[in-house]
């Protein structure tokens, strides 16, 4: 086996690639079991009226949009109507959703071109939905999924964009980099329920505010348990779901969480190590090292 301080930088990378993917894989499998009927959370009758309520669901929860378009759609009830619209009557049915008047300025200009450039009729394809106001990758996603079965990427939202980096998943911060790492480490059968899973994960074990993170499913391993697959060695293996700190340990961690070669009172290396990408110190909870090791 080629010492550590001889191993090359893309063989490593390429070793953690696949570690992240397994984790990945993991963390998905223990999510559908989770949430198995998971879906898009926005009321809607069509393409059009889901359009709207993914723009007005930009810094706005669901549970407000889904308020918000239960009289808004009554209102408005063709898409004929959002053509004929006053611009500050509509500014103020959609007042509560926060951003209100660029919302209002999206939604309408994107009537008017989808009636000119589209006859009518919301395009199912990425590139001309990109073309539409207010529309990013995550609304154009949600859109061609939900309303046309259309599988070309995954929405990344904030809670989406906060989970992948908590549970490792990825690095980046920028949504659509984000989608590109998800994409590159699952199978295109899991795009779609993924960002419903990890939003509804979120809202009821893991939301932004400050708690106990030892109590999440994914985290936890006497919660995660019943969520992990035993016939496939899961939990044998332990909770293999860390947050980015708590990353995957390499084989060169001592059982105390420190490098090897590093002091563990003072945390400083006594031997120069090459730079190693995603590999994290862990804290000094021996199941984490133990699974692992004996896994490798």
């Amino acid at each position: 086996m080629m010492p550590f301080c001889c191993t090359p930088i893309n063989q490593m990378q390429s070793l953690e690639f696949q570690r992240k993917k397994q984790k990945t894989l993991i963390a998905v499998r223990a999510l559908a079991k989770l949430y198995p009927q998971a879906k898009v959370f926005l009321s809607h009758r069509n393409p059009w009226e889901l359009l709207v309520a993914t723009i007005l669901s930009a810094q706005c929860t669901d549970a407000m949009v889904n308020k918000v378009t239960k009289k808004l759609f009554k209102k408005y009830r063709t898409f004929n109507g959002y053509l004929k619209a006053d611009q500050k009557q509509f500014a103020q049915d959609i007042h509560s959703t926060g951003f209100y008047r660029q919302k209002t300025k999206h939604i309408l200009a994107a009537a008017h071109l989808i009636q000119t450039k589209f006859h009518g009729r919301v395009p199912h394809t990425m590139d001309e939905l990109l073309t539409l106001p207010g529309v990013g990758r995550k609304t154009a996603n949600i859109v061609l999924q939900n309303a046309f079965g259309i599988v070309v990427g995954i929405p990344v939202d904030t809670h989406v964009r906060r989970l992948s980096r908590l549970l490792g998943l990825t690095r980046n911060t920028d949504p659509d980099k984000i989608e590109q790492d998800l994409i590159r480490l699952l199978p295109k059968k899991e795009w779609v329920l993924l960002s419903y899973r990890l939003i509804a994960y979120g809202r009821e074990f893991c939301p932004s505010r400050a708690h106990d993170h030892s109590k999440c499913p994914l985290n936890s391993p006497p919660m995660a348990s019943p969520y992990l697959d035993d016939k496939k060695g899961e939990i044998e293996r332990g909770c293999v779901i860390q947050h980015p700190l708590y990353t995957i340990p390499s084989p060169h961690l001592t059982k105390k969480g420190t490098l090897k070669g590093q002091n563990s009172r003072t945390n400083k290396s006594s031997q120069v190590l090459p730079f190693t990408p995603h590999i994290f110190l862990i804290p000094p909870q021996s199941y984490l090292w133990e699974s692992f090791h004996h896994h490798e």
